[in-house]
């Protein structure tokens, strides 16, 4: 059976993300990853991967993957007890 997707994940340790500086030196202001990874039981997550990144090639899509591994979610439980899954969450870029 594949995992199931959380659609609202409750985050004890957002994503913490460094705009890129490809993008900077290249005068972009703004951008836009989806990203998918793995939920182990815990809450930490794993094997995350890039679904779509805006624009490509300026760095949003590593920069996105680099703060993903930080992230931590609440850990979901079944039946009391701790169960893993797939989630996927949008990281918005944009200059301060």
């Amino acid at each position: 059976p594949r995992p199931p997707v959380i659609s609202n994940p409750s985050w004890d340790r957002r994503p913490t993300i460094e705009f890129p500086e490809r993008a900077l030196s290249r005068g972009i202001e703004e951008g836009r990853v989806e990203v998918e990874c793995t939920v182990n039981p815990n809450g930490s997550v794993s094997a995350c991967t890039i679904l779509s990144e805006s624009p490509s090639g300026a760095g949003f899509g590593q920069a996105a993957l680099s703060g993903a591994r930080r992230a931590r979610l609440s850990p979901r439980s079944v039946d009391g007890v701790a169960t893993g899954g797939k989630v996927r969450f949008s990281v918005p870029f944009r200059v301060q």
